[in-house]
């Protein structure tokens, strides 16, 4: 590395403990913790949480934000195949087609993290500080 470079730092990690100056998190992967000091760097950072919008929307739209969103964190709720509604906080893997399924790893896990959400079922998305809610 030297002076001048341009680099990207690109971690996924979880808040531990916010604060106006420095804010404590920890790597999802490697679960070291450390410090981000500056509030520009947190305001900057990508959320699965957060939102300041809300849309109500088609499943076919919520569908092509999840398949345009890659490598960005994201909230997606839908049901399972035996009907039971799940929650997934992670990032977009792959998809198999618009209205098929797409494969989404959630960061909530340590280990097997690729899980499969069928698009139909989709009942809320997360992403880009907006939240997609699926017309009724």
């Amino acid at each position: 590395m030297n002076s001048g470079d341009l680099m990207l730092f690109g971690y996924w990690a979880q808040v531990i403990e916010p604060g106006q100056t420095k804010t404590l998190v920890q790597d999802v992967n490697t679960k070291e913790k450390f410090e981000i000091k500056g509030r520009p760097l947190i305001d900057a950072a990508f959320s699965a949480d957060a939102y300041s919008v809300t849309e109500q929307v088609t499943r076919t739209k919520i569908a092509e934000k999840l398949v345009n969103s890659p490598n960005r964190p994201l909230t997606v709720k839908f049901k399972k195949q035996d009907g039971t509604e799940r929650t997934i906080r992670g990032r977009f893997l792959s998809s198999e087609h618009i209205l098929g399924r797409s494969y989404i790893e959630d960061m909530d896990l340590d280990k097997e993290r690729t899980r499969l959400v069928d698009h139909r079922t989709i009942s809320e998305l997360i992403v880009d500080n907006v939240k997609y809610v699926a017309k009724k």
